[in-house]
């Protein structure tokens, strides 16, 4: 119980931190525009604590405190922070696609069993949004590295489970740009906060199925 207690305090004071990060993060990039959209509230930062908070809590109450807890925890809050400036800027932050690959790279050396699937992961997610970009289409340079590293972190397999994931996500948004005429097919479209959800969508359910076996009881129930 002390364990569970400690986690939610960590995480919300993670996330009291995190949302000044995300505010010096769009400010480096828009600075005149900064204010306006997004800037430090009671509430704005109550929610950024309790997200946290109960994330942290989830997490680990799930999978325990292990390497795999943390590096999920690690690359959850900076899909947040990556998410949110994203959103405002539509620029994906290069300090924390840097910290992904660094967290990649760390926790693939520790799970070496799979470090394979990681190095072929990693160049799965550049060659899938790096040759789009070749000739100005969907994906910007912020997006490639973002894929790349998520790939990285997952691997080969996952990182496919995670652009699955991913277009059906962006489908009831590129539906919804469409309907109500606010874009069409050609409208450019910030990436960063879908490949950022699925990603840790894929890693959640990783998690959860690792521990009470879903797959199986899926295909056993069939």
């Amino acid at each position: 119980m002390l364990w569970y207690i400690i986690i939610i305090l960590m995480g919300g004071f993670s996330g009291f931190l995190l949302e000044k990060l995300t505010l010096h993060l769009i400010k480096k990039r828009i600075p005149v525009q900064a204010e306006s959209k997004f800037f430090i509230t009671p509430l704005s930062t109550t929610i950024w604590v309790i997200i946290h908070s109960v994330c942290w809590f989830g997490i680990v109450y799930v999978g325990g405190l292990n390497a795999n807890t943390i590096e999920i925890i690690l690359i959850l809050s900076a899909c947040i922070v990556l998410s949110a400036v994203d959103i405002v800027t539509k620029k994906i932050p290069n300090e924390l696609v840097l910290f992904l690959l660094i967290v990649g790279i760390v926790f693939a050396f520790i799970n070496k069993a799979h470090l394979n699937l990681n190095i072929m992961g990693f160049f799965a997610g550049f060659i899938l949004f790096y040759l789009p970009s070749l000739i100005g289409k969907a994906a910007g340079w912020g997006d490639v590295k973002l894929a790349a590293a998520v790939g990285l972190c997952l691997g080969i397999y996952d990182f496919f489970t995670a652009m699955v994931v991913m277009g059906v996500l962006v489908l009831p948004y590129t539906l919804y740009i469409l309907l109500t005429g606010k874009g069409n097919l050609k409208t450019k479209i910030a990436y960063g906060p879908f490949m950022a959800s699925s990603f840790v969508i894929t890693l959640f359910f990783n998690m959860i199925n690792s521990k009470y076996n879903l797959f199986d009881m899926i295909l056993f129930l069939k």
